[in-house]
């Protein structure tokens, strides 16, 4: 059983890590998508920053993301390193499902994604948290 709980947290990490190495490393599509963000936040006069700080933020925002999900992968630290990466997700989910531009089915679809990842993200949380109260119980 330890096995299996050891392959499903490395199982959950890895996509994490995936993404938050292309933010690190290829920061120009991440940066277009958080355009939509800045969009939105300008409809109600909140300032956003210029590219040059959206890619340092995103790299460092990367950096994090691929940080935390290694050190859920060797089990150190792992509930608050999914802690992190959860905080990470939820601007990112936001950014990849831009719901308030759109009308009908395809906002429909759009919520439904960003609930899809909402619920993703949660449930792995859940599960890294039910992992590591076994292990310490053990």
């Amino acid at each position: 059983m330890k096995k299996l709980c050891k392959a499903l947290q490395v199982s959950i990490a890895v996509p994490f890590f995936v993404s938050g190495m292309d933010a690190l490393l290829i920061p120009i599509p991440h940066r277009e998508r958080a355009a939509k963000l800045y969009k939105l936040a300008q409809n109600f006069n909140v300032p956003t920053p210029n590219t040059q700080l959206t890619d340092i933020t995103t790299r460092a925002t990367g950096a994090s993301m691929a940080l935390s999900a290694g050190s859920l992968a060797v089990n150190h630290y792992p509930v608050q390193s999914l802690q992190l990466i959860v905080a990470l997700q939820m601007p990112v989910l936001l950014a990849n499902n831009p719901f308030w531009e759109q009308t009908g089915v395809q906002r429909t679809q759009t919520i439904k994604q960003l609930l899809t990842g909402l619920s993703t993200t949660l449930g792995a949380y859940a599960l890294v948290r039910i992992i590591n109260s076994r292990s310490a119980n053990a």
